[in-house]
């Protein structure tokens, strides 16, 4: 009787024990995976500060708490990515696509970032692939058509490129690299019109892109709709006053619509940035001489006479300074000279 009591305690007590173990299991369990979401946490906010070996550290530290964490692997690759570890972040995609129990979320985003791995690698094949795996499972994701369309550009499918790059802005019309490949596939295409539009696209999403009003006002110039070029004109010399060309054309465009006040303004400028262009000299000097601004006709002329010995406007505004000045010998020389030239290039 004594040994039945015995073995009946052995065996209770074995079961509370194992049942203890089972809880103690389960509670080490859940330690484990809140301390592997805590460590995925942090390793995203160094992420966010660009501290990207320290998100590196949080993150396999997650690895460590829960192996099978997706999402710490698929951070890692990102990581690793950041940091130029190219290859081992394509491991820890691929790790987090296994990982991720049929998860669309965690896959789709895994492969993404697994085509511009690729791209980095220039391992282009694999990458289209790759975007293309990506759309099977989201044929509307933005990310991914779009970074199909700068595959196939890379691998100089432009034709193509352009035409996922049309798909990309009718997902999301506000998604500005699109507009801007698009705006440089249709210049590459001369399709002037069409990129015309695209820049139009990108100034407003971009206001800060002087390249987008720049080529605005060189279209619209091109095709005579001055008043239409004058907002992205003037929208180009605020994003850079250092530009020559911008004040010039600016100069032109009020010249054409007869506007003397504010085309001198921007001629004088385009002459402070640089005296080395013909054609804004002889336009200038044109003013001065209507002006009868000698002094400034004069200072313009003997600066740039070095530069353009034989230049019309140039020899016109000293003839009639030595005029005014009562120098008429000078002025005789400067007339026989202009004389000459004219002759000259008439024989030609």
């Amino acid at each position: 009787m004594k040994i039945f009591y015995v073995v009946n305690f052995i065996v209770t007590t074995m079961f509370i024990l194992s049942g203890c173990s089972n809880v103690q299991s389960s509670v080490d369990k859940d330690f484990s995976l809140e301390k592997s979401r805590e460590m995925n946490q942090i390793g995203h906010e160094y992420s966010e500060r660009s501290l990207h070996i320290n998100a590196l550290d949080a993150y396999e530290a997650a690895i460590k708490f829960d192996p099978s964490n997706a999402y710490a692997w698929y951070n890692k690759g990102h990581a690793l990515d950041n940091l130029g570890e190219y290859k081992k972040a394509l491991h820890a995609y691929e790790k987090a696509i296994k990982l991720s129990g049929q998860n669309k979320e965690i896959i789709n985003r895994s492969l993404t970032s697994k085509c511009n791995t690729l791209m980095k690698l220039k391992w282009y094949t694999s990458a289209l692939r790759t975007c293309n795996e990506a759309l099977d499972i989201d044929p509307s994701s933005v990310e991914s058509n779009y970074n199909k369309a700068v595959v196939l550009y890379l691998m100089n499918k432009k034709t193509e490129s352009l035409s996922v790059h049309k798909t990309v802005t009718s997902l999301d019309s506000n998604y500005l690299n699109s507009w801007l490949s698009l705006a440089t596939l249709y210049e590459e295409f001369d399709d002037e019109s069409g990129a015309y539009e695209a820049y139009r696209k990108v100034s407003e999403l971009d206001p800060l892109n002087s390249k987008a009003w720049y080529y605005q006002v060189v279209y619209l110039f091109e095709k005579n709709k001055l008043k239409e070029s004058i907002p992205p004109i003037d929208n180009f010399v605020k994003l850079r006053p250092g530009s020559f060309e911008g004040w010039f054309i600016r100069g032109l465009v009020f010249h054409k619509l007869k506007q003397k006040q504010e085309a001198l303004f921007s001629l004088e400028k385009a002459y402070s940035i640089s005296n080395r262009n013909h054609n804004l000299i002889e336009l200038l000097g044109s003013y001065y001489l209507e002006m009868e601004a000698f002094e400034k006709a004069w200072k313009l002329a003997d600066d740039t006479i070095q530069l353009y010995p034989e230049n019309h406007t140039i020899l016109s505004i000293k003839y009639h300074y030595h005029l005014k000045n009562d120098e008429h010998e000078k002025a005789q020389q400067i007339m026989n000279k202009i004389n000459l030239i004219e002759s000259r290039q008439a024989n030609k």
